[in-house]
């Protein structure tokens, strides 16, 4: 009987860590940085903040324009990207889920750094 006992909690363990690996709690930001005509901005300074603990995440688009933030606890966030020879961008209220993937594609605009391009909607999964 003692043995059953322990083949059945050995058994149930398993099972629940196998189910909880399953299911990520992390999401992640990915998209890629673009100018006017559609053309990879490499090496834009990208920052990532989230709204609710401040907590900041820094990254750089790779030659090919793209850039990824993994490993995000669920939330809201606002991301920041610069270049030069472009105007800053600031995009409010990306929201992410547990276990969700959501794409930010951004088109920086000619400019100087000091004028700022702002997007209030959000972005979509």
């Amino acid at each position: 009987m003692r043995s059953c006992v322990y083949v059945f909690l050995g058994t149930t363990l398993l099972v629940s860590t196998s189910t909880m690996r399953a299911q990520s709690l992390n999401a992640s930001i990915n998209g890629m940085v673009k100018d006017p005509a559609g053309a990879a901005v490499p090496g834009a300074d990208l920052t990532l903040r989230a709204l609710s603990t401040g907590y900041t995440k820094r990254a750089a688009s790779g030659s090919d324009g793209l850039f990824a933030f993994p490993n995000l606890q669920a939330g809201v966030y606002e991301l920041s990207v610069s270049a030069k020879g472009f105007r800053d961008y600031l995009q409010k209220g990306i929201e992410v889920n547990i276990d969700q993937s959501v794409r930010v594609d951004v088109e920086l605009a000619l400019g100087t750094a000091v004028e700022t391009v702002e997007v209030l909607a959000n972005a979509s999964p």
